[in-house]
């Protein structure tokens, strides 16, 4: 087990800050620095192999215990995507960026399950030096995107966790492809390049764009009524428990035999309501794959 009381960095955080300036102002490159990038990344590299590790070992449990089946993705960002976002964010230093490295972790996720796995992974990595932070992108979307983030601290490094839904994932995976061809800015509030250009019959980038936004919108409604709809049935369930065992005496008086047929009704109905969600979700989830085909085959004039 690797020391978490001492950093992987191969310099000191105000060096790497100071690397990070220069590579922002983007003037040529110093040999130098350029080597020095390697190693910082190489120590991310391998922090992020030894976190993917205990991630999986999160979701096997995660899995075994009833959750669904989960796939893990991880990458360090290259030299070009941290001068970007150094260029982009001004006043970014690069020991305060807390995604060079990342993990991706998708599945058909509820809500609910969302903040149980979290959870688990903040408790998997409490033994930092510095505890995990939970970043909930789905309440605070960033030009659209919603998922749940975790940034946990190994080694002292930053390593960003984003645990997302089918559906959450199918619409970032979707931004990413029109990024590539309509201009990465997309991705962070910007308008396509040539906003007026059609991007399918009657419809411009810039309408197409608008619509998606929506669509996050209704994914996140759609995920909070479940979550609700879920907590209701959980007290329901716990009311009609404590109505059964009660004493037989009390147990025949007509009003509670009401109060049972009602918690009946009720439950009853919540299923309905969330048999259409899962049909909707789906639409969602397949009219999202249908435009990410569309992209992929678009091209930039």
């Amino acid at each position: 087990m690797p020391d978490e009381t001492k950093s992987a960095l191969p310099c000191s955080r105000s060096a790497l800050d100071q690397l990070g300036h220069r590579l922002a102002i983007g003037e040529e490159d110093d040999p130098r620095d350029l080597e020095l990038l390697r190693s910082v990344l190489a120590a991310y590299d391998d922090v992020l192999a030894q976190t993917e590790e205990r991630i999986r070992s999160v979701l096997d449990g995660f899995t075994s215990s009833g959750g669904p089946a989960l796939g893990l993705t991880t990458r360090v960002k290259t030299t070009g995507t941290i001068r970007e976002k150094l260029q982009r964010e001004h006043g970014m230093g690069l020991k305060g960026m807390q995604d060079v490295a990342g993990v991706r972790v998708t599945g058909a996720l509820s809500r609910r399950q969302q903040n149980e796995l979290a959870a688990a992974i903040q408790q998997e990595f409490s033994d930092a030096a510095k505890a995990p932070r939970l970043s909930d992108r789905r309440v605070h979307p960033s030009a659209g995107y919603r998922a749940l983030h975790v940034i946990v601290f190994p080694r002292h490094l930053p390593v960003e966790v984003q645990i997302r839904t089918v559906e959450q994932d199918a619409w970032a995976q979707l931004i990413e492809k029109l990024g590539d061809v309509w201009g990465r800015g997309i991705r962070y509030g910007e308008q396509p390049t040539n906003t007026e250009q059609e991007a399918l019959r009657d419809m411009s980038r810039g309408d197409l764009l608008e619509i998606l936004m929506r669509f996050s919108d209704g994914i996140e409604d759609l995920s909070v009524s479940e979550f609700e709809d879920e907590e209701l049935a959980d007290r329901l369930a716990d009311h009609q428990r404590r109505l059964t065992n009660v004493d037989d005496e009390l147990g025949k008086n007509m009003e509670d035999r009401d109060t049972m047929n009602e918690i009946e009704a009720i439950t009853a109905d919540i299923a309905v309501r969330m048999a259409k969600r899962d049909q909707m979700r789906q639409e969602t989830q397949e009219l999202l794959e249908r435009l990410a085909r569309l992209a992929a085959g678009w091209e930039t004039e």
